[in-house]
């Protein structure tokens, strides 16, 4: 406290008031993870890797998504909870593979796990980075661009800038309380001076 008695009042209130925003955004960190743990249990994620970036094999990672969900789309549809439509999965990794060798006639690696995925926005909703179930699908040396999507609940068909109305995005608006920082100091701060 002695150092402090030796600062100067406006030095002070400078220091009181990074604290105040560090704070802030440890909150908001805090928060932040919380949440992404929260969304983490209810939703399955595919994830399709390339073989490489050109345009032929970008192509064929396209189809194989699309084989992918036109072959499973009814199972997510019907599915009550992320961890039935994993159950559903977990039986089925043999015939995913089998669906993007043919397609893409490459050799191909399949998993169902725990991936981490950055922040993705889709219109108004964002699903926060951190680790998700998803199931990966390699496609020959995985060397090209990824493409990801939310299996279930099913939203991989819709635009990453037009989401769907409805349920479908309930799991993520839910559970995403809008949060206002405040911070004292400052509102003192615009009293005293008279700012809104």
């Amino acid at each position: 406290m002695k150092i402090l008695s030796r600062l100067g009042p406006a030095l002070r209130l400078e220091l009181a008031v990074l604290l105040a925003v560090l704070a802030a955004i440890c909150f908001e960190v805090h928060t932040a993870r919380a949440q992404q743990k929260i969304l983490a249990k209810e939703v399955v994620r595919l994830h399709v890797v390339a073989n490489s970036n050109s345009e032929a094999d970008q192509a064929v990672k396209l189809s194989v998504r699309d084989g992918i969900l036109s072959a499973y789309s009814a199972a997510f549809t019907s599915a009550a909870s992320a961890r039935e439509a994993e159950a559903a999965l977990s039986g089925e990794l043999e015939n995913v593979s089998k669906i993007a060798r043919e397609i893409s006639g490459e050799e191909v690696r399949v998993s169902l796990g725990r991936e981490l995925f950055p922040q993705r926005v889709y219109g108004d909703v964002v699903l926060p980075a951190g680790e998700y179930t998803a199931l990966r699908v390699v496609i020959g040396e995985g060397a090209g661009e990824n493409w990801w999507c939310v299996m279930f609940p099913p939203m991989c068909c819709f635009s990453e800038t037009e989401p769907p109305d409805g349920e479908e995005w309930d799991i993520a608006t839910e559970k995403t309380p809008e949060i206002k920082f405040r911070l004292r100091i400052l509102e003192v701060i615009r009293r005293l001076t008279g700012e809104k």
